[in-house]
């Protein structure tokens, strides 16, 4: 709900602005920024927390993975590496943004239309799902257990997950459909995209090909 909020808001005041004269339709948060102070320091501060707070929290969650996982594999548990990790971390992602938006910015868009779809919005609803359904697995085994004299399953698995969301299972497998038609649509987008170079890129291997079985 806050990003839709933030997109009708920028994309009005955009074109309040001035935004998509001429047919030409720049990018509302550069107008933002170019306007009076009233409008561009706000979403100057917006746009640096968060950013920051984002940063912040990738780098402080991989370097820590980084740092368990060759611990865990390669024995390198000092505080040196943990060091090493933390800027391996920052040096990887720095050295990608110095080569220019040709590269980073194709690689942040494919980031927010793949891995954070599915960790945010895929993910989150077939948990739950999961979750509910081991929970009514447990409760319906207990029940039988019950009446054998059995014994139980534990309460962590017995208790089904309480309800946090309105209209309950039918809720959270619509998210999981709609979820999915993001991706859906990020691929066909991609492919739409993609698939008229390979293709393109075929044709002159195929045009290659043949003028060297014809010169044979």
């Amino acid at each position: 709900m806050l990003s839709i909020v933030w997109a009708a808001t920028s994309t009005a005041l955009a074109t309040a602005l001035g935004g998509g004269g001429g047919g030409v339709m720049t990018d509302p948060v550069v107008q933002l920024l170019a306007a009076p102070l009233c409008f561009s320091l706000p979403v100057g501060m917006l746009a640096v927390g968060a950013i920051g707070t984002t940063l912040l929290a990738s780098y402080l969650a991989m370097g820590q993975f980084i740092a368990d996982a060759l611990c865990n594999l390669k024995g390198m548990c000092t505080v040196r590496d943990r060091s090493l990790c933390s800027v391996l971390t920052v040096a990887l992602p720095a050295l990608l943004a110095t080569t220019g938006p040709t590269l980073y910015m194709p690689l942040l868009a494919f980031s927010g239309a793949f891995p954070t779809t599915v960790l945010y919005c895929v993910m989150p609803p077939l948990a739950a799902l999961r979750l509910r359904r081991r929970g009514r697995q447990a409760a319906d085994s207990d029940s039988a257990a019950a009446a054998d004299g059995a014994p139980l399953s534990p309460p962590a698995v017995a208790a089904a997950p309480p309800s946090l969301l309105p209209g309950g299972a039918a809720m959270q497998a619509t998210l999981a459909v709609a979820a999915r038609g993001l991706v859906a649509t990020s691929l066909m987008d991609v492919a739409a995209r993609v698939l008229p170079r390979c293709i393109a890129r075929l044709g002159g291997v195929a045009s290659v090909a043949a003028a060297l079985l014809r010169a044979r």
